[in-house]
């Protein structure tokens, strides 16, 4: 459901000119794109393609992945019972979609993507019929307005070429009692290593957004993918140490890894004021992501800025962070 032109589309018509010419005047998608749009494409359709359905997402499996979304969200055990359609934006080869799926259990869930690879994803989801794989942009999604209960974006929109202007962009799709969730990076991130360690790492990051992220992102797929696989057999052993599930930690979890640090070429940050500000003006009410709920979870430091807000005057119950007290039991 794409508006401008892919060398897929391409691909079609010239494989199939016959039979579309017989369908009358139908013509290629030909919408002009977002600035950096095609290479925002080309770099996660290659880094999703490589990973699939691995056990393992970024260092998580599906419980804890389960267990995030739920304490993001602030949702009880069951999930959201009431929502009927969730919009996934961003869904990379679809895990996030099927832990939405669980968490809004009576939800169809349009799971959509920028990356090609999303149609060799449907053969990992084929146990979830609730959930519907579409290509598309998240600056142009072939729906009306107040169309989803819940709008959900996590670690997506930061990729583009203007975050506020995405997030302007979905945000309109939400119905007057539904919710959204995004997360991005945050600003304050670059702040959390103190000293000497934390300037050199501030220091390498700002050459990586500088320099090597637009080097790898502007390159051939050869050379891009040259230097990732040839990269991860240095550091595999460093990233298989350090994870949380390192029995299940293979080298494309690395690659995956390496991929999202150095090839998109967009990695925006943004501070907890500005994200507010963003909230505000839409007219949600919001509740900013329980870091330390996410990192008894993950058992790392938390990162990043996740905000779940509402405009239908409904307080969010934070039944997921609430500790009890000793003594205390369930009621």
């Amino acid at each position: 459901m794409l508006i401008f032109q892919t060398v897929l589309v391409d691909k079609f018509a010239r494989e199939h000119a016959a039979q579309i010419a017989g369908l009358g005047n139908l013509k290629q998608p030909d919408k002009p794109t977002r600035p950096g749009e095609k290479q925002v494409q080309k770099t996660f359709t290659e880094e999703w393609g490589q990973t699939g359905h691995a056990e393992i997402t970024f260092g998580y499996d599906y419980q804890e992945l389960r267990e995030m979304h739920r304490a993001w969200l602030y949702l009880p055990e069951e999930g959201d019972p009431e929502a009927s359609v969730v919009w996934n934006v961003g869904c990379g080869h679809g895990q996030e979609s099927m832990v939405l799926s669980d968490l809004f259990p009576n939800a169809e869930i349009v799971a959509m993507d920028l990356n090609l690879s999303l149609l060799a994803a449907a053969e990992g989801l084929r146990e979830y019929p609730r959930v519907h794989l579409v290509i598309g942009s998240a600056f142009a999604p072939p729906v009306a307005d107040k169309a989803f209960d819940h709008v959900h974006s996590q670690g997506v929109i930061h990729h583009t070429y203007d975050t506020k202007a995405a997030f302007d962009a979905i945000e309109p799709k939400v119905k007057e009692d539904g919710s959204i969730f995004i997360w991005v990076y945050a600003n304050e991130d670059l702040h959390q290593r103190k000293g000497v360690l934390g300037w050199t790492r501030n220091r390498l990051r700002n050459f990586n957004d500088v320099v090597t992220r637009q080097v790898l992102a502007h390159s051939p797929s050869f050379f891009r993918t040259g230097v990732i696989n040839g990269t991860s057999y240095f550091t595999h052993w460093l990233f298989k140490k350090k994870a949380s599930h390192p029995d299940e930690w293979t080298i494309q979890n690395t690659r995956h890894v390496l991929r999202d640090a150095f090839t998109p070429p967009y990695i925006h940050r943004h501070g907890f004021n500005e994200m507010i500000h963003w909230f505000q003006d839409a007219g949600y009410d919001f509740y900013v992501s329980p870091a330390g709920r996410l990192e008894e979870i993950s058992g790392r430091t938390y990162r990043g800025v996740g905000m779940v807000g509402r405009r239908d005057g409904k307080p969010i119950q934070p039944r997921v962070v609430a500790k009890k007290n000793p003594g205390e039991t369930s009621g």
